[in-house]
């Protein structure tokens, strides 16, 4: 958008551009532009992700030296919100060959139109995944969908404890679709205290072992053939 500027301005000054609230109330203002300036300008206004719907919103701009604050314009704006599908996501297979629904990832009631990069997305081998959807306006959101195996290689980089995020390569304690893979070379060597712990298998390599402590126990549940392998 661009604005006028009259009357003097001094050294520093910054013109804002606000949007008012759906009612046209400035109380709380939105701010979409900021340009350091004391001179009429140009400016590319960006909304926030997510707005009300409505169709009286409005904009004015606002110095700050000297503090003038404009009149608002008198055309009110009329604004739709975007489909939100949220973050993209990643989904496990436990076995090399296995299959994924991706259907209920994601929200998709209400859409106009909702479309994936697979034709079958109820039985989606492991791959990336798009899914994009339009509302009744032609709004458009996309998310991706990952679909692979959980592999995580025992770093022990901040102890010994099984049950500690930060000590597997993926940043996530092992559950029963996660391939387990430990070996000498780690910072420390692993163990399972406090809780059992789970996996879909467990590679011992190069010296790599686990201390089950005060009668834990290990349940390895997955029954692939081949295992994958390192991270």
């Amino acid at each position: 958008m661009s604005f006028h500027a009259t009357g003097n301005y001094n050294t520093g000054n910054h013109f804002l551009v606000q949007l008012s609230d759906k009612d046209g109330s400035f109380a709380s203002p939105f701010l979409i532009a900021d340009t350091a300036t004391t001179l009429s300008s140009e400016v590319t206004c960006i909304l926030p992700s997510h707005l009300p719907e409505g169709n009286n919103y409005r904009i004015r701009v606002v110095s700050t030296n000297a503090a003038v604050t404009g009149i608002a314009d008198i055309d009110a704006l009329t604004v739709h919100d975007r489909p939100d599908l949220g973050a993209d996501t990643t989904a496990y297979i436990v076995c090399q060959g296995g299959t994924y629904n991706l259907l209920p990832l994601y929200n998709t009631s209400g859409f106009t139109t909702v479309n994936w990069s697979t034709p079958t997305p109820s039985v989606a081998p492991a791959g990336i995944y798009q899914l994009i959807v339009s509302n009744v306006y032609g709004c458009l959101d996309t998310a991706n969908a990952t679909v692979k195996q959980d592999v995580a290689f025992w770093t022990g980089a901040i102890s010994k404890n099984w049950h500690v995020a930060g000590n597997w390569s993926n940043g996530h304690i092992p559950t029963e679709k996660t391939h387990v893979i430990i070996d000498g070379a780690a910072t420390n060597p692993c163990e399972m205290t406090g809780n059992d712990g789970t996996a879909a298998s467990v590679q011992m390599r190069s010296g790599g072992y686990i201390k089950l402590l005060n009668g834990h126990k290990l349940l390895v549940v997955g029954t692939c053939n081949p295992l994958p392998p390192s991270p």
